[in-house]
């Protein structure tokens, strides 16, 4: 029986993953309250300043005015759509599990039949 003591000391390097039968272990038996975690100690980052710069400042050209109508008719159009796909789908997935409960129910019938 191996402790807790001996997994705390275990040498790693020692270690041959080739041999190792996971069939054997029975993790049942392992009480979680009682493992403890080893600690992981990072070492300490070192801390750097990076440059600091200025952006370049420019100047972005006129743009024309964009037709609002337009994007606003594009964008009720394309809810449109969208909200019609989700239903379309809705209402297919609601018919196929309308046909799989049909189809179990008659299979569950037949067997009951042929059993009794």
């Amino acid at each position: 029986m191996i402790s807790l003591d001996d997994i705390k000391h275990f040498d790693l390097r020692r270690l041959d993953p080739t041999k190792i039968d996971l069939t054997k272990v029975d993790l049942r038996k392992v009480d979680p309250r009682k493992v403890e975690l080893p600690t992981v100690r990072l070492p300490e980052l070192p801390t750097f300043e990076l440059p600091s710069f200025d952006l370049p400042k420019f100047e972005l050209p006129d743009t024309p005015e964009l037709p609002v109508d337009r994007i606003a008719g594009f964008a009720r159009d394309a809810a449109y759509v969208g909200v019609g796909a989700v239903v379309v789908t809705a209402q297919r997935a609601d018919e196929r599990r309308r046909e799989l409960t049909d189809d179990v129910t008659t299979r569950v019938r037949k067997l009951i039949d042929a059993v009794a």
